[in-house]
C-alpha cells in the first residue's frame, strides 16, 4: 500500500470539502489523515503545505491568529529551512493579507514591498511582481490615497499584464480604476469604463 498516494487522495477530497465550505471536514482529513502520514514518511515540505492549507481554513473561519500562528512558526521555517524562497515570500503575503484584514496596513505594505516584491523580481516572476503591486494600490485604495491607487493600477500593474497577454487580469485592473473614478464620484468615467 502507497500510503503517499493514499494521503494526497484523501488531500483531493479535502479539497472538495473546502470549496464546498465544509471546512470542518477537510479539517478532520487535514489534521487526522494527511499530516500523520506525511510526519510517519518524514516529508517536512507536504507537512507544511498540510499546515497551509489548515490555516487557509482557520483565516476564512476569522480566526487570524491560528493563521498566523501556523504561517510564522510552523510554514515559514519550513521553506526557510529547505530554501524554497518562493514559498517563503507566498507564506508573507499570507501573513500579509491577515495584516490587511485586520486593518495594519502599514504592516500588510512592509510585508508586500520590502519581502515580496524584491523576491519575485530576482525570480523574473513579473506576473507575481504585478499582483503585489496591485495589492499595494489596494493598501493606498484603503487609505483613501486615491491618487496613488489610481497610479499604481494604470502605470505599473497594467502595463504588466497586458505585456503578458492577460486578459482576464487586464479587465480586473481596469474594474478597480473604475471603482476609483466612482469613489471620486466620477460617475461617467466609471461608466465609461465598465
Amino acid at each position: 500500500l502507497d500510503i503517499h498516494s493514499v494521503a494526497v487522495t484523501w488531500g483531493s477530497i479535502a479539497d472538495i470539502a473546502y470549496r464546498r465550505g465544509d471546512y470542518d471536514e477537510a479539517l478532520r482529513i487535514r489534521r487526522q489523515v494527511q499530516l500523520p502520514v506525511y510526519e510517519q514518511l518524514g516529508e517536512i515540505r507536504s507537512v507544511a503545505l498540510t499546515w497551509g492549507e489548515i490555516a487557509d481554513i482557520a483565516y476564512d473561519r476569522g480566526d487570524y491568529d491560528e493563521a498566523l500562528r501556523i504561517r510564522r512558526e510552523v510554514e515559514l521555517p519550513v521553506y526557510e529551512q529547505l530554501g524554497e524562497i518562493r514559498s517563503v515570500a507566498m507564506t508573507w503575503g499570507s501573513i500579509a493579507d491577515i495584516a490587511y484584514q485586520r486593518g495594519d496596513y502599514d504592516e500588510a505594505l512592509r510585508i508586500r514591498q520590502e519581502v515580496q516584491l524584491p523576491v519575485y523580481k530576482r525570480l523574473g516572476a513579473n506576473g507575481s511582481v504585478a499582483v503585489i503591486w496591485g495589492k499595494i494600490a489596494d493598501i493606498a485604495y484603503e487609505q483613501g490615497d486615491y491618487d496613488e491607487a489610481l497610479r499604481i493600477h494604470r502605470e505599473v500593474e497594467l502595463p504588466v499584464y497586458e505585456r503578458l497577454g492577460d486578459v482576464r487580469s487586464v479587465a480586473i485592473t481596469w474594474g478597480d480604476i473604475a471603482d476609483i473614478a466612482y469613489q471620486r464620484g466620477d460617475y461617467d468615467e466609471a461608466l465609461r469604463i465598465h
